[in-house]
């Protein structure tokens, strides 16, 4: 692993490395030696159907147990609410990395545009907060840490803010190194979805308030 003393990388991979700056110009490069068992790994959970890399890449829409506060699947527990104008997902895999980071991100982006489209529908309020629940991420690569990263970047040309709930000691600390804790913002990382969910709706109703303050100014001349 990096030394940690501002030393050069002494990773044999970038997939087991999150700080692109001491990796240098390798970073990107896949080691031979973890290819080809990791494809083999992953072409025998697709084949037989066992839990594993291909099949950990679910992600759930996640809602309130009414008079609690407890989030859990709508999908199981269809009595969960949906917050209006939050979108709140929970990661099912427990590792985020090459072999699923891309699926990863494309459900999520899909559920986003979903979400967008039936608000556009129902007259609902437009999605503004995204919030990911990563309690069963215990760890992550660095095409995970990419893959977050451009799922940022593209919520943030939306106009959509990313919340990030619960990251695991070695998740949170790769997510330091390369710098994508500060571009989230640390007030964007929390320890519970409720938390989070409490937070984003103090939040939105600030810009709510700050819009129908801006919409309904009008100034007035006076003429001396």
């Amino acid at each position: 692993m990096c030394t940690g003393n501002d030393g050069p990388c002494l990773c044999d991979t970038w997939v087991f490395c999150g700080n692109k700056e001491a990796y240098g110009s390798r970073f990107g490069e896949v080691s031979s030696s973890l290819a080809f068992p990791f494809f083999l790994l992953g072409f025998k959970d697709f084949i037989l159907g066992e839990p594993g890399m291909l099949n950990s890449i679910a992600v759930g829409q996640l809602g309130r147990l009414p008079r609690t506060k407890m989030f859990c699947e709508v999908d199981q527990y269809p009595m969960a609410s949906k917050t209006p104008g939050l979108l709140t997902l929970g990661i099912n895999s427990s590792l985020l990395r090459f072999a699923n980071a891309n699926f990863l991100k494309e459900r999520i982006t899909r559920l986003v545009t979903e979400d967008e489209n039936g608000a556009e529908e129902t007259g609902k309020d437009r999605l503004q907060i995204l919030i990911l629940d990563m309690t069963n991420a215990l760890n992550i690569d660095t095409s995970g840490i990419l893959a977050l990263e451009e799922l940022h970047t593209n919520l943030v040309s939306r106009g959509i803010k990313l919340a990030i709930v619960n990251l695991r000691w070695q998740v949170i600390h790769k997510l330091k190194l390369s710098k994508l804790v500060e571009k989230i913002g640390a007030d964007c990382i929390f320890l519970t979805v409720a938390e989070a969910v409490d937070a984003c709706l103090a939040s939105k109703l600030a810009i709510n308030n700050a819009n129908f303050l801006m919409a309904s100014y009008h100034p007035i001349l006076v003429l001396f």
